[in-house]
């Protein structure tokens, strides 16, 4: 990915679960600093619907992301082991943009209206992806604290459509980083991009 826009983008990935990890892996190229927010260790079960492998199980999601990217692309990366409690947490790192996989209502809320591009990616226990630009997002209704109740994206989801949700997403990012453009998607269950 050639870079046009931005002199370095400083990207704050706000959940390392699988669509994020998966997009952020597919889209990191060097030049950019990424800061990775997320307050889960990886387990067995993520091993095969992320970007994970067997030796990250146990390690910090944010701190194994970082070391992957390092790793394979030799960028800049950050960890924040942390939940997200306030807008403050993510605008601390003064982000380009924010990618916000988080998994849960309650934690979005700090993700939507940030002031800063954003760009929202899920799968959700529907099976139906979307890659949302903050101006078009609409908190879910179905308002439930972290742990409580459903959550946006699940891994009974299903590894096809996790996958294919975070091709998309990594390919919306980088037209947005080399040109500036915004495409807001929705995929069906039947991998067709709407």
């Amino acid at each position: 990915m050639e870079n046009t826009r931005f002199q370095r983008p400083v990207i704050a990935i706000v959940g390392a679960g699988a669509v994020n990890s998966l997009t952020t892996d597919l889209f990191a190229a060097d030049g950019i600093e990424i800061h990775v927010f997320d307050d889960d260790d990886v387990e067995d079960v993520n091993i095969g619907l992320s970007a994970f492998h067997q030796e990250h199980v146990g390690m910090s999601k944010a701190h194994a992301l970082c070391d992957l990217l390092r790793d394979k692309y030799n960028i800049q990366a950050f960890s924040h082991r942390m939940t997200i409690t306030s807008k403050e947490d993510i605008m601390a790192v003064n982000p380009t943009l924010v990618i916000d996989g988080l998994d849960n209502v309650e934690s979005r809320l700090f993700t939507h209206g940030l002031g800063v591009d954003t760009v929202h990616v899920g799968v959700s226990h529907e099976r139906h992806g979307e890659v949302v630009w903050d101006e078009h997002y609409v908190v879910p209704d179905a308002y439930s604290k972290r742990g409580e109740g459903e959550v946006i994206c699940t891994r009974a989801a299903g590894k096809k459509i996790i996958r294919f949700v975070s091709v998309v997403a990594a390919q919306i990012i980088e037209e947005y980083l080399d040109e500036g453009t915004k495409r807001t998607v929705l995929v069906t269950e039947e991998l067709k991009v709407l």
